[in-house]
């Protein structure tokens, strides 16, 4: 059986993030479901551990409570801006 794909994160930097982009939401309820930032080029959520440390997600699965799952993954941020990817 294979394993399903982790989770990549790393520990926040403050200094290294760009400006606030978005809000991830459920397409279904339009809740939201994370805050999308810029690191290094590239988009990513601020995700907490279970201690409660704050750190970027490249890839996530989140699922509202509405039931509706959704899948984040990074894309550069030029694709954001020209409107080639979606938020």
């Amino acid at each position: 059986m294979t394993e399903p794909k982790p989770t990549y994160a790393v520990p926040l930097a403050d200094h290294r993030l760009g400006p606030y982009l978005a809000e991830l939401r459920c397409k279904v309820c339009h809740a939201t479901l994370a805050t999308v930032v810029q690191w290094d080029k590239r988009t990513a959520v601020v995700l907490r551990t279970t201690e409660g440390h704050p750190c970027l997600g490249f890839r996530a699965r989140f699922r509202c409570e509405c039931g509706e799952e959704r899948l984040f993954e990074s894309v550069p941020m030029s694709a954001i801006r020209l409107h080639l990817v979606e938020e």
